[in-house]
């Protein structure tokens, strides 16, 4: 397929600017003047960046290197990629010396010159002036020599001497839905062409909708559909073609098994779309509906909203007391919407070394903004972002809750939802939970009755026939017991079930396991929870 029918609609913009270059650079070296003098006519000397440096920024995967070489390939132009491993596999004790080598040997031909990664090429002094000295001698060499374009995930990590020689910045983002059909349909063709020799199976890819399958790809890149087309053509050429599948819905099934590269962070536990919904959810009718209300319409209706100018929330603040099923509320609305859930804990955000929780905050919230829509979730986030009043708190907590809210401001607009989780909300900063930010507060207290039935029901199921062992009895018993304690309940009646050699779990089990059982939640705590007011 040709790279100008496809690249174009993948990476708009972006594309249009290096197609130019590659067409000027390649007619600066036609075969006759007259060809020579058309190229310069169109494009100009200008863009031809003779002795310096085209540097293409973009997150890892999105398709730097690929686009190149494709691009290379189509204009008939030999491509070299320089990058610091090949430097250190031929050159161990003089890298300087490896990249001059490297380098000035592309220059007997004319060809593209690739800097692979070129903020770790350069990261060090003595090999950041080699790159420049080449790149001057590049200059040195005449016309048209070579054209050099460098890749980097981190601009600002680029040594200043190499950074002096850029002159064109050309950016690949992160494709948006539209970009991501193209993207699908563009591997599905060329499997189908790989897939040639077989009639069956290249007429089984040639099915897919790409439509269909782009909405649930949230945040992914090029190396992320090449993965899920690897996988395919390894399914297909093992198992053959599924029968009673389409073909959407078989690679529908390999996307779960794909975590994309833009949420590859150390900042990031989890990282999923859940398969929970509010209705795997016992209970909490109001928490839900507030949910509902606040994050779902918003997504699922989101021109309609954006049309009357309603802004959605940037952030929900879900506050009671522990066990109380707040961790699953955020899962099982990133599954209502279908979409990302990224997970962190004070682990991953808290660091002992000056600056490194705010590099964690800013890494995360990046992610999440290239994954958009997602939920992030922020659990016991009064641990991370405690109050600053009446100095309990140090120069990093500070500096943490400065960064949140600068990260708030920019994602609220992106598609990023935060919800946070705490059951001590007194304790957070007032500046995190204004309007703007955490501006949504949802209690998610003790179960009901009517609730604490469900919940039993739910967790007693498989074990037998839950309408007949939850009993009005077991609810009345239970009053004051949260989520978790029930959970534990059922667990314990588990136990005893299995002590009596039964099979299925009855009344008496429940019963039994009640016996000297005690709510966890403290009285005092759950009535400063419900009075709480921000």
């Amino acid at each position: 397929m040709a790279p100008t029918n496809s690249f174009a609609a993948i990476y708009p913009g972006a594309f249009e600017r290096l197609e130019q270059l590659f067409s000027c650079f390649a007619g600066h070296s036609a075969s006759t003047n007259q060809e020579a003098d058309l190229a310069s006519a169109i494009f100009g000397d200008s863009c031809i960046p003779n002795g310096s440096l085209v540097l293409l920024d973009g997150p890892s995967g999105v398709g730097k290197s690929f686009l190149v070489h494709e691009l290379a390939r189509a204009h008939g132009l030999e491509c070299t990629t320089i990058n610091l491993g090949l430097v250190n596999l031929n050159f161990p004790l003089n890298k300087p010396r490896g990249i001059e080598h490297l380098f000035l040997s592309a220059l007997s031909t004319k060809r593209v010159v690739i800097l692979d990664n070129v903020e770790t090429l350069c990261s060090e002094f003595e090999t950041a002036q080699a790159v420049v000295t080449c790149l001057r001698a590049c200059l040195d060499a005449g016309l048209s020599c070579a054209l050099v374009i460098a890749t980097t995930r981190v601009p600002d990590r680029i040594s200043i001497p190499v950074k002096s020689l850029v002159t064109d910045l050309i950016s690949l983002a992160v494709p948006g839905s539209p970009q991501r059909s193209s993207l699908v349909q563009y591997y599905a063709q060329r499997l189908q062409q790989e897939l040639a020799s077989n009639p069956a199976t290249a007429a089984f890819i040639a099915t897919v909708d790409a439509a269909a399958i782009a909405p649930q790809c949230h945040g992914w890149v090029h190396a992320d559909a090449a993965s899920l087309f690897m996988h395919a053509k390894a399914s297909l050429l093992v198992d053959g073609v599924p029968s009673g599948v389409t073909a959407t819905a078989f690679l529908q099934s390999l996307i779960p098994s794909i975590t994309p590269m833009t949420l590859r962070s150390s900042a990031v536990d989890v990282v999923d779309v859940p398969s929970t919904r509010f209705s795997m959810v016992g209970g909490l009718e109001h928490a839900k509906s507030a949910l509902t209300t606040s994050i779902v319409w918003m997504h699922q209706h989101h021109a309609a909203f954006a049309r009357l100018g309603i802004t959605p929330t940037a952030g929900v603040l879900l506050y009671g007391p522990p066990g109380t099923g707040k961790t699953l509320l955020a899962r099982a609305l990133a599954g209502e919407c279908g979409i990302n859930y990224l997970s962190t804990s004070i682990a991953q955000l808290v660091q002992s070394y000056v600056g490194e929780s705010e590099k964690r905050i800013a890494a995360l919230f990046r992610a999440a903004r290239a994954a958009a829509p997602c939920v992030v979730f922020l659990d016991e986030i009064d641990a991370m972002f405690r109050s600053r009043e009446g100095g309990e708190t140090g120069s990093m907590s500070s500096k943490m809750i400065t960064q949140l809210m600068m990260e708030l401001d920019e994602s609220a607009s992106r598609g990023v939802v935060v919800l946070g989780a705490t059951n001590h909300p007194y304790a957070m900063d007032a500046s995190v939970l204004r309007p703007g930010r955490l501006d949504t507060h949802v209690y998610v207290g003790l179960p009901s009755a009517e609730d604490r039935r469900q919940i039993l029901s739910l967790y007693a199921a498989p074990l037998g026939d839950a309408t007949a062992a939850v009993t009005d009895e077991v609810v009345v018993l239970t009053d004051g017991f949260s989520g978790a304690d029930l959970k534990a309940l059922v667990r314990r009646a588990a136990g005893v079930m299995t002590r009596r050699r039964g099979e299925t779990l009855v009344v008496e089990d429940l019963l039994t396991a009640l016996k000297g059982t005690k709510p966890s939640i403290r009285a005092e705590d759950l009535k400063r929870l419900e009075a709480w007011q921000p």
